[in-house]
């Protein structure tokens, strides 16, 4: 077991794939399924004229979670969140954040366009946006996705629509190591 910080990883994306019993001398393919650990938080916003393309593109969005998590390697699990909470920050129309399995109550999005500033928690949204197609979820689980589509009009935030759901497919990977 380890501790996992996403402040301080220099690879923030955490695949982990359960132990698998192999015979030392055995001459067999090992197959290791992997899987993200992280949860990863996607936002696209979009105008509905209010904002300018330019403005979009230096939306600012700070992201305040728990950071830190303890991981079991041999059972590819994450055992549990630490309460230590860190900032991530990004900017422009379509931003993504990787983070460590939680509630959506400990996940807070500041989100600043043209001077103005809104700043709820995740499950705080649902309460202010107008149009959602689903429920934010109560937890935010490892090697999921949630994506919120979110429009920036002159009466504040409106979501377009929602969705959680697995990571894309990265493709797969073949090949042999001699050990």
């Amino acid at each position: 077991e380890f501790t996992f910080d996403l402040s301080t990883a220099a690879d923030k994306d955490l695949l982990l794939a359960p132990a698998m019993k192999v015979s030392k001398s055995a001459d067999t393919k090992v197959n290791l399924a992997f899987k993200h650990a992280m949860h990863k938080l996607a936002i696209n916003y979009a105008s509905d004229g209010t904002y300018t393309q330019e403005q979009l593109e230096a939306v600012k969005t700070t992201c305040t979670a728990k950071s830190s998590c303890e991981v079991n390697m041999a059972a590819a699990t994450v055992s549990k969140t630490a309460d230590k909470t860190a900032a991530f920050e990004a900017a422009g129309k379509a931003v993504r954040f990787l983070l460590v399995p939680q509630t959506s109550e400990e996940v807070t999005l500041k989100i600043e366009i043209g001077g103005k500033t809104v700043e709820h928690t995740l499950a705080g949204l649902k309460e202010v946006l107008k149009n959602a197609t689903q429920e934010i979820p109560a937890t935010l689980d490892g090697g999921k996705c949630l994506t919120l589509n979110l429009t920036f009009g002159k009466d504040g935030i409106v979501v377009e629509g929602s969705q959680i759901g697995g990571w894309e497919d990265q493709g797969t990977v073949d090949g042999d190591i001699s050990m």
